[in-house]
C-alpha cells in the first residue's frame, strides 16, 4: 500500500530532476567500478574520514600506473563477446552467455596457455 502512495507521488517530481538523480547515480556506480576493470585497488580508508565522489576519481587517476593490462583486456573483449551474442542471438540471454564465455576463456588462457590472469578467491 505504501508503494503504490510513493509510486503516485512521483508523478509529481519533474523529469529533469529524475533524470539528474538518475545519471548521478550511474556517474557514481561507473566512478566506483573503474579501479576494478582497470585491475587496482583504491587505496582509501573509511575509518576516520568520509571517501567522497572526488578522492575516488583522485585515487582512480593517481591509481592508473598500475593498472594490469590484463584486466583491461578481459573487459574489453567482454564487451566484444556481448555485441557478437547480441548480434547473433538477439533474443538470447546475452549478458549470461558473454559471463559463461569469458569463463571459458580465461580457464583455458590460464590452464592451459598459463596466461597469469587474476581470478576471485573460492566462495565457501
Amino acid at each position: 500500500m505504501l508503494e503504490m502512495e510513493f509510486a503516485s507521488l512521483v508523478q509529481y517530481i519533474s523529469r529533469s530532476v529524475i533524470f539528474g538523480y538518475v545519471t548521478a547515480v550511474i556517474v557514481i556506480m561507473i566512478v566506483n567500478q573503474v579501479h576494478n576493470v582497470l585491475g587496482f585497488e583504491l587505496p582509501l580508508t573509511t575509518d576516520d574520514n568520509v571517501i567522497t565522489f572526488f578522492d575516488i576519481c583522485k585515487a582512480t587517476l593517481f591509481g592508473l600506473k598500475d593498472m594490469d593490462i590484463s584486466s583491461v583486456a578481459i573487459a574489453i573483449l567482454v564487451c566484444g563477446l556481448y555485441y557478437f551474442w547480441k548480434k547473433a542471438f538477439p533474443k538470447s540471454p546475452v549478458i549470461a552467455l558473454s559471463i559463461i564465455s569469458i569463463s571459458l576463456i580465461t580457464f583455458i588462457l590460464e590452464r592451459f596457455f598459463e596466461c597469469p590472469i587474476q581470478v576471485l578467491d573460492k566462495v565457501y
